[in-house]
């Protein structure tokens, strides 16, 4: 039977528990963003502290809808990528990271490439509210996929050892 090298399936993992990171936090600012009103009134001052306090208490304004589709979308992706053959497994990776890329994260990497001019600060973030980073951790997902497919590809393997 072959199996990943150990490196392959760290770098691996480190990459599918960043890209679940960034969607929590994506999550969780899109749903303090309706919560204190930043989607409407853009004069509300918004921190960290009061986004994670905002969201995360009391527990019935958790996103638990949202949060439950990350954890379907990073169950998929880790199944796909460690479970399955490689060329089905690089086919469903590649269409998951064009299914998130449509669905946002083409919105996403517009903000991206504009993160640090002067546009985005004054028309971006007024034009949606807190909404901007939920899409960046959308694409930021994709382009974790799309390096999860690649690395699928070229990716060697290790017979694994017979125990007699």
């Amino acid at each position: 039977m072959r199996t990943l090298s150990s490196f392959i399936r760290f770098a691996s993992l480190a990459m599918i528990g960043f890209s679940t990171l960034v969607l929590v936090l994506g999550t969780l600012l899109f749903q303090a963003a309706s919560i204190t009103g930043t989607t409407s009134n853009y004069t509300v001052p918004v921190s960290w502290s009061s986004v994670l306090t905002n969201t995360l208490w009391p527990p019935v304004r958790l996103p638990f809808l949202l949060l439950l589709g990350v954890v379907i979308l990073v169950g998929v992706t880790t199944f796909t990528y460690f479970r399955m053959p490689r060329l089905p497994a690089v086919i469903v990776l590649f269409g998951l990271a064009i299914f998130g890329f449509l669905f946002g994260g083409g919105l996403g990497w517009f903000f991206l490439t504009r993160e640090f001019q002067h546009y985005h600060f004054n028309m971006d973030a007024e034009k949606l509210g807190e909404h901007w980073f939920s899409y960046e951790s959308i694409v930021l997902w994709s382009f974790a996929t799309v390096a999860l497919a690649v690395l699928r590809i070229f990716a060697g393997t290790q017979k694994k050892e017979a125990i007699a």
